[in-house]
């Protein structure tokens, strides 16, 4: 029972394997043993059995409660939340990264916008000292015209 491999797990019972299954567990094979054949989890024969009206209650499953008490069950467990708790860990890597990412985008988003900032700064300070070019020259312009003016008043 060490070497299973319970391939068919999760997936959809057919009609075939179902007839297959009352027909092994009526012959007298216990879960355990219809388990290894099935390629699927001892409680999921039992709870197929359940869903088929064979048995009341999983609990009542021959060999149910030996697999349930068996040191391949406790091991199973044990490997199963491993296996859960490295999912965890996997996803919170992932959700981690995801989030240094978006920090990362956030800084280049804030340094893009700070270099805009600073451009947008220079041009107007450029700006405003082409404005008083421009001014200094029409205040020039003036006083020529006035000279002009001036001039042909004479």
């Amino acid at each position: 029972m060490e070497d299973l491999q319970f391939s068919q797990t999760g997936k959809k019972w057919s009609i075939e394997e179902d007839q297959q299954l009352i027909t092994e567990y009526n012959t007298g094979n216990d879960v355990v043993e219809i388990s290894q054949k099935h390629k699927r989890l001892p409680t999921g024969i039992a709870t197929r059995l359940v869903s088929l009206n064979i048995i009341i209650d999983k609990i009542h499953a021959r060999g149910y409660t030996t697999y349930k008490n068996s040191e391949y069950y406790q091991n199973y467990l044990i490997s199963e939340k491993r296996k859960g708790y490295q999912e965890k860990i996997a996803t919170n890597k992932s959700k981690r990264i995801e989030k240094e990412q978006g920090t990362e985008i956030e800084n280049k988003t804030l340094l893009i916008t700070k270099n805009n900032d600073l451009e947008i700064t220079q041009d107007i300070s450029n700006i405003k000292n082409e404005l008083k070019e421009i001014k200094t020259s029409i205040d020039e312009l003036k006083q020529m015209l006035k000279a002009i003016y001036e001039f042909d008043d004479c």
